[in-house]
């Protein structure tokens, strides 16, 4: 059903690609710096009288400046009165900054060139309206996550929400909820576990979400750093706020105890929450050979023959086809294949060709998957309020090649050699699921989404991450630190490695 709505909405992200928007910054008038015909709004109006008063005039160079001027503009004897004023201030210049979606118009009042702070660390959201639909995601199968839903379900429903959940989660909990009554009929003491401990509230009231049925307000998630990738894949375009509790092993992306649930849950309803905007990926994956069969996940498989008019003589028609448009909030990874030989992965950064990767395999991560897959293969750790691509090899052949950093606006595309026979396979997946093999002249194109997820923070999104590499990676901290033992557990440690000593002695 995933892979459905993605191809779906190709048509939908045709139409996004193609819109092409100008904003202009704070520098100065719209009027003055757009090189394009755009309508113009109330709120641009007003916010031009804000910026710069029509009555204002150029800010006048002051002392040493001005004797600096009058040394490198030439003297004119034709209008010196002109001259003189000219002389007080630099010739107009503007830059138009442009991506792939928007083109901005700076203009520079000084002529000096500027660089506004893109990176975002301190986000608010504050709701305009009181937030109706709740989805809560879990991971199902795990008695922990299912009865911290009914107490997450209970809170939510007392400050007026409707709680949507999946179909599979709906269905377990309603499986439950029928066992505890049926153990409730035939025994006095039914086991704890049996049934929900939530008892002001009813499994049969969650309402059963599907992906483009209702538009969700916020979301909750219980379980770990998967469950966050798995909401992220069910939102492959806008995502709501993502409230996590951490209920998983390590935790990088959940940031709340599930002890604070009621103060947390109250807090998002009521808004004024700081946010971690963290950037997706968007990744298209190419075919060149119809004829192969493609894919061990859940992509469309594409086995059609296209051959032309002498097939009969053996020729066959090869044509490059979109498999598939996946967003990642990790990595896209491309390993060799069961074969214990490298691969040979060409790369391209817009078009121009930059190397060619000698490798075990590759990965393109963002910041947020910086302390994931990448991390292990030697891959740097990047602040989630970076807007970079981070390109890691998997254990390279040539020890010069490191990791590298792209901006934002670029586009990667990696590719297998035409001419590679062997070493013409590999695997590719995307945040570890919808494994695809590649073979020569398949290709995959990477760009940064538009889109991110916006997760909610305790304190900030740079406290918060650094208490993650902290207590998750025990980052920088002093080897005597982490081999002291507690006092509580030195004597039992003691007394446990004396009975039981080692079986080869």
């Amino acid at each position: 059903m995933e892979m459905e709505m993605e191809v779906g909405g190709e048509a939908g992200e045709e139409e996004e690609e193609n819109t092409f928007s100008i904003r202009r910054t704070k520098s100065g008038s719209l009027k003055d710096t757009l090189l394009y015909p755009v309508k113009q709004s109330a709120s641009a109006h007003a916010l031009d009288k804000l910026v710069l008063d029509e009555g204002e005039g150029e800010l006048p160079l002051l002392g040493d400046d001005i004797d600096a001027a009058l040394r490198d503009i030439p003297r004119a004897a034709e209008s010196p009165a002109k001259d003189a004023a000219s002389q007080r201030h630099r010739s107009k210049l503007q830059l138009v900054a442009c991506t792939g979606l928007e083109c901005e118009v700076m203009d520079l009042r000084q002529g000096n060139i500027f660089l506004p702070p893109f990176a975002k660390t301190s986000v608010k959201f504050e709701w305009l309206e009181k937030p109706r639909n709740v989805l809560v995601v879990i991971k199902p199968g795990e008695q922990s996550t299912e009865n911290a839903l009914l107490d997450a379900a209970l809170v939510l429903q007392q400050e007026g929400t409707t709680v949507f959940v999946e179909e599979n989660v709906k269905e377990i909990m309603e499986q439950r909820f029928a066992a505890s009554k049926a153990g409730a009929g035939s025994s006095s003491s039914p086991s704890p576990a049996a049934g929900p401990r939530a008892p002001g509230f009813d499994v049969t009231e969650f309402r059963v979400w599907v992906p483009g049925s209702v538009c969700i307000d916020f979301i909750v998630t219980l379980g770990g750093d998967g469950t966050v990738l798995w909401v992220s894949s069910l939102f492959p375009r806008g995502v709501p706020p993502v409230l996590s509790f951490a209920m998983g092993t390590i935790g990088f992306l959940t940031n709340f105890p599930f002890s604070q649930h009621q103060q947390c849950l109250k807090e998002v309803v009521r808004g004024n929450q700081f946010l971690s905007l963290r950037t997706r990926m968007r990744c298209k994956l190419y075919s060149y050979n119809r004829n192969k069969q493609r894919g061990t996940g859940h992509g469309k498989e594409h086995t059609e023959h296209d051959t032309t008019s002498g097939a009969s003589n053996g020729l066959q028609h090869n044509t490059e086809e979109l498999i598939g448009t996946y967003v990642v909030l990790n990595e896209i990874s491309l390993n060799r294949s069961p074969s214990s030989n490298l691969v040979d992965i060409d790369l391209f950064c817009d078009g121009v060709p930059v190397t060619k990767v000698q490798a075990d395999g590759v990965l393109v991560s963002t910041p947020t998957g910086s302390t994931a897959y990448s991390l292990a293969a030697g891959g740097s750790v990047v602040h989630p309020a970076v807007s970079a691509m981070l390109l890691t090899p998997i254990c390279p052949h040539s020890l010069s090649f490191r990791p590298l950093l792209f901006p934002d606006a670029v586009t990667l595309q990696l590719q297998i050699p035409h001419l590679s026979r062997e070493r013409g396979t590999c695997v590719v997946a995307f945040d570890g699921k919808h494994k695809f093999e590649m073979g020569p002249g398949d290709c995959v194109t990477i760009q940064m989404s538009p889109h991110p997820l916006p997760s909610v923070v305790h304190k900030t999104d740079t406290e918060d991450w650094f208490q993650s590499l902290k207590g998750g990676l025990h980052w920088n901290r002093p080897n005597e630190e982490m081999r002291k033992p507690s006092r509580s557990h030195s004597k039992s440690a003691d007394k446990q490695v004396f009975k039981n000593p080692s079986s080869h002695l």
